[in-house]
């Protein structure tokens, strides 16, 4: 069990919590339809076997994440009680989380944004996607709302929202979620609705596991206002 001065990703050095991250980089969203392509290697990559440490400062996670503030304040939970580090009977307590599964990369970028720590300038879909996954667990996108819509701009820059219903998709939905991004949700779904079955899209929102509620298109499909299907490529 690592000390606090033993941490693979020091995000604060005054920090008093050990997140230890086991079974880092689990495939996000493994796509096994016939709409698309064949899963990317990104995707389908198998998980890390080493655990994956983080310094981090409980004051700022109890601030930024309800979930954290669950964990940490009050001591109901196990994680929010503070424990000896090692055998050093002068060392102040700490506090252990264990999580799983995130990228490692996501992760980083989430906890640099809660503790105030600069962000990248830009990422690839792949990366906010796993990003958005994380923010939504964890309920922070206030952390990175000042960044956010950079990432999402340079994004529409370089990419298209696809034509054709698959994976790829799926992700700007999550993202565009996730991040409020309205207008590139509109386009999104709009995309979902004209190339998707109702039952083939409830079918791939439980199995993909990102954080999109099979009622998100359910609405639009059974909106009395108009015609969604038909007015799908008035975004384009």
């Amino acid at each position: 069990m690592p000390s606090i001065t033993e941490c693979d990703h020091t995000i604060d050095p005054s920090g008093d919590v050990i997140l230890t991250l086991r079974t880092p980089n689990a495939p996000l969203a493994v796509w096994r339809g016939v709409y698309d392509e064949p899963a990317s290697d990104e995707c389908l990559s198998s998980s890390s076997c080493s655990d994956v440490t983080f310094r981090l400062v409980s004051r700022q996670l109890i601030r930024a994440s309800p979930v954290f503030k669950a964990a940490l304040a009050g001591g109901a939970w196990k994680e929010g009680v503070a424990v000896a580090d090692g055998d050093d009977p002068n060392a102040p307590p700490i506090f252990r989380i264990d999580v799983e599964d995130w990228d490692v990369e996501a992760l980083v970028i989430v906890m640099n944004a809660i503790h105030g720590r600069a962000a990248p300038l830009s990422v690839t879909l792949e990366t906010l996607a796993r990003v958005a996954v994380v923010v939504d667990y964890y309920h922070v996108r206030e952390a990175l709302h000042h960044v956010t819509p950079y990432w999402l701009q340079h994004l529409r820059a370089v990419l298209r929202i696809p034509d054709s219903y698959g994976r790829e998709l799926m992700l700007w939905i999550c993202i565009s979620l996730v991040f409020e991004d309205v207008d590139c949700l509109l386009r999104a779904t709009h995309r979902a609705i004209w190339e998707a079955s109702e039952e083939r899209w409830n079918a791939d929102c439980r199995e993909l596991g990102l954080p999109i509620p099979p009622a998100l298109v359910g609405e639009f499909w059974f909106s009395s206002d108009y015609d969604c299907r038909g007015a799908a490529y008035s975004f384009y």
